[in-house]
């Protein structure tokens, strides 16, 4: 089959969205916290070989500190278990974010960064969610947009000491080719969305980033993100690179304990 011909045939059976979706960003309290990190390729383990990336959905993001300013990325498929990509990174976020390949002995040798995998599931008619402490509001208009069914879960950190508050609106409707009903009908995913991380006990607002969605679905970029420890959230941006999910190469990490002992804000933008 022509690559003319197989386009023709994924633009019918709605599926291109799939597969071009992309997600912007604008961080615009406490921006100097957030960098965007781009790492180098993770080769699939063996044991997940039926995988053809490292994308959100399967696989995440594994985290070590090795040092007050740098931080070793890997990548882990399949947990609970799961099976590692031999290739780790090194990220300075200060300065110009550089990165570079590290060894299986630099890797061992740094301290674990812990995931959070606690969340909180508002009601469609909260304003905002509350964890041991004062409400915290959403930046949002609405929790969700139509398709969803559920609000997205905001995140809280390891000890619950931060939480992250996702909301968005537009559309999330996706329509598979394996449906018979849904055949000539194209998927819509489209919108803007908010994060609003705060202290849990102060309220007091941390970081904020808003941005636009379209054919990248917000439950796998807002669904996927989380803290490491108490001080680090990370979110996949950029592009979407298999169905709806996300590549986990580039990545927006925020350093809440940074953004704590700052009161200014700014403006800040990345595509």
């Amino acid at each position: 089959m022509s690559f003319n011909r197989l386009m023709f045939w994924l633009y019918v059976l709605g599926l291109i969205d799939a597969f071009g979706g992309s997600v912007s960003y604008h961080t615009t309290l406490n921006p100097e916290a957030c960098h965007e990190v781009h790492l180098g390729r993770f080769t699939i383990p063996k044991r997940v070989a039926f995988l053809q990336d490292a994308y959100t959905g399967y696989c995440r993001v594994a985290l070590r500190s090795g040092g007050e300013t740098v931080l070793y990325f890997g990548m882990v498929c399949l947990e609970p278990g799961g099976f590692p990509s031999p290739e780790k990174y090194a990220v300075d976020l200060s300065g110009r974010t550089r990165t570079h390949r590290i060894d299986d002995e630099e890797w061992r040798s740094a301290q674990e960064v812990r995931s959070s995998l606690r969340t909180i599931h508002p009601r469609p008619e909260d304003a905002g969610i509350q964890y041991k402490g004062p409400v915290l509001p959403r930046s949002g208009p609405e929790w969700f947009g139509e398709g969803a069914g559920n609000p997205a879960p905001s995140h809280l950190s390891l000890t619950g000491i931060r939480a992250a508050v996702n909301s968005w609106d537009g559309f999330e409707i996706i329509y598979s080719f394996l449906d018979p009903t849904s055949l000539f009908k194209r998927s819509k995913v489209k919108g803007r969305y908010w994060v609003d991380l705060y202290d849990t006990r102060s309220a007091k607002p941390l970081i904020r980033i808003q941005g636009s969605f379209h054919g990248a679905a917000p439950s796998s970029f807002l669904g996927y993100a989380g803290f490491y420890s108490d001080r680090y959230y990370i979110m996949p941006v950029g592009g979407t690179t298999h169905g709806y999910e996300f590549s986990l190469r580039r990545l927006l990490v925020c350093d809440a304990d940074a953004a704590s002992h700052k009161d200014n804000s700014g403006f800040k933008e990345r595509k």
